[in-house]
């Protein structure tokens, strides 16, 4: 990994050095153990600053500030994915990015090591190859990455950017890692083997815990509205308390919106403080669109989502009509 993140700080301070960005958009080390943070970079002593590991997790797309200054970005696959999302919605303009992508190895949960520690502080860790440990005041453990690998990475099959500029290649010590699960779905589909009864109580359970601290939204690249529906006043679609059916609705109306354009980056569920499982539900629509239209988002820029263009081939089954018309 040190290797990687060498190879990332000198192309970044290349282009700052050349004047070929403004700034340079990565992650520096957070706070705390394990976190990181965005950072805006225009001076090339301070490329150092970078950081890249199991543990940067942001998409960073969120953050690209819409100034028409040129910037170089680091980014892994999944976040590439959700900019060119932006890119075929003429959210921003490719002549203005400069991609530095990024390979990924998987990363792994936080939030999986945090429930296991049972709130125990983390004070520092240490990576090896295939294992992660984690000290505090009087404690010590370890994990297997694979065990905490984010649900998102186990059935990822394009750990190399599908777009970019500058590639950070593997060091030929690293092999790219295949992904565990083969079915993306799988998960989903053992969802949708519950009784009704039994996928409305999983759902009002999770969504009852919903503070509306709009974590989700915020995160989210796509979500880019210059004024939200739930923050509409004139009309007010609905309430905006943290009462189960306007969280209902909330979380509905957010996925429905997502249809044909989340790319499965999971940062809405990552930046939840509620441990709410969003992905399982943008999942089922994007399972939707792909089984409809087999179109998958964030893969190519010449390609719109379906459901942003008309199509006289679309399938309209859900029409109904009098028989024999």
């Amino acid at each position: 990994m040190e290797e990687i993140q060498d190879s990332m700080r000198e192309i970044a301070a290349s282009l700052l050095r050349e004047k070929a960005v403004k700034f340079i958009l990565g992650q520096e080390k957070g706070s705390l153990p394990l976190k990181s943070r965005p950072i805006f970079i225009d001076k090339e002593d301070d490329v150092k600053k970078l950081t890249w590991n199991e543990f940067t997790d942001l998409n960073l797309v969120s953050f690209i500030p819409k100034t028409g200054d040129k910037i170089g970005i680091i980014l892994k696959s999944c976040d590439i994915k959700s900019l060119i999302v932006l890119l075929n919605e003429n959210q921003l303009k490719r002549e203005n990015i400069i991609i530095i992508g990024m390979p990924c190895m998987g990363l792994l949960d936080k939030k999986k090591i945090e429930l296991e520690l049972n709130g125990k502080e983390i004070t520092k860790y240490e990576m090896r190859d295939s294992e992660i440990s984690v000290f505090g005041r009087d404690f010590e453990k370890t994990f297997q990455k694979s065990s905490i690998l984010l649900e998102n990475c186990k059935y990822c099959d394009t750990r190399i950017p599908v777009l970019y500029d500058n590639l950070i290649t593997f060091p030929k010590t690293y092999s790219i890692p295949e992904k565990i699960v083969q079915d993306e779905y799988r998960d989903l589909k053992e969802f949708e083997m519950k009784s009704p009864e039994e996928r409305w109580s999983y759902f009002r359970e999770k969504l009852e815990s919903c503070i509306r601290c709009y974590a989700c939204r915020n995160a989210c690249p796509l979500c880019y509205c210059k004024e939200c529906f739930v923050d509409q006043n004139n009309p007010q679609w609905f309430g905006k308390t943290a009462n189960l059916p306007d969280n209902i609705l909330f979380h509905l109306i957010r996925a429905i919106h997502l249809a044909g354009r989340c790319v499965g980056c999971g940062a809405c569920t990552r930046a939840c403080p509620m441990n709410i499982n969003l992905y399982l539900l943008n999942k089922k629509i994007r399972n939707v669109v792909e089984e409809r239209f087999n179109f998958r988002a964030g893969l190519d820029v010449e390609k719109v989502c379906p459901l942003a263009v008309y199509n006289m081939e679309d399938p309209q089954e859900f029409i109904i009509t009098e028989e024999g018309e």
